[in-house]
């Protein structure tokens, strides 16, 4: 009987194991949460009570519908769908990621969010930032398309001249004119000297 009821016990803990990967991809950005394994539980790493969006999400029979996605279950002021990144609830089961491009935040656990913050996160608010950014695409391709000419093309742009400079008059290097030392001036002077002492006593001798 103890037997029986272990393997009871195992079977469960199997189904609970392997049933938390599917209700992840269940749910747009399901892993995408930032520190959260299982979103619908108090436990972020799973298992024990469901929280407030766990339990809605049971009684959606484990489905993301269209009146889940426009619940807000933990009262917050955003929407399941806005705070998972689907705000328009047109995202589909096993679709992976949502294509919004804001970070998802708990649909479970109330968030704080500003009014900016959340005019931004409803359907409208990203369709304007996709406009922006398309926008801003456009206004970063428009110098280049004005600098054109109605012809379509760069022939009319006027180069400025290059300014040119009449080349500088060569200067003749001189040769440079040897000079001397010192010490040679003073040997010849003495060897000078010394010569005409030799001769003045040659001619005294004489």
């Amino acid at each position: 009987m103890q037997f029986t009821i272990g393997l009871c016990v195992l079977s469960l803990t199997f189904v609970q194991i392997d049933g938390r990967p599917s209700f992840v991809a269940r749910i747009p950005n399901g892993s995408g949460v930032t520190g959260v394994a299982a979103l619908g539980h108090v436990n972020p790493s799973g298992g024990g009570a469901t929280n407030a969006f766990g339990r809605a999400f049971q009684a959606a029979g484990y489905q993301w519908t269209k009146a889940l996605c426009q619940s807000d279950s933990d009262n917050d002021g955003a929407t399941n769908g806005e705070e998972l990144g689907d705000p328009c609830c047109t995202w589909t089961g096993f679709d992976g990621a949502s294509p919004s491009s804001s970070s998802p935040s708990h649909p479970g656990v109330p968030n704080r969010f500003t009014t900016t913050q959340l005019a931004s996160m409803t359907c409208a608010g990203e369709a304007d930032l996709a406009v922006v950014a398309s926008s801003g695409a456009t206004s970063l391709s428009s110098p280049a398309s004005d600098s054109q000419s109605s012809s379509g093309s760069f022939d009319n742009v006027e180069i400025p001249d290059t300014p040119r400079f009449s080349p500088r008059p060569k200067l003749e290097r001189k040769a440079p004119i040897p000079v001397a030392s010192s010490a040679n001036q003073l040997k010849t002077i003495v060897v000078v000297y010394l010569f005409s002492i030799a001769v003045a006593l040659a001619n005294v001798a004489m």
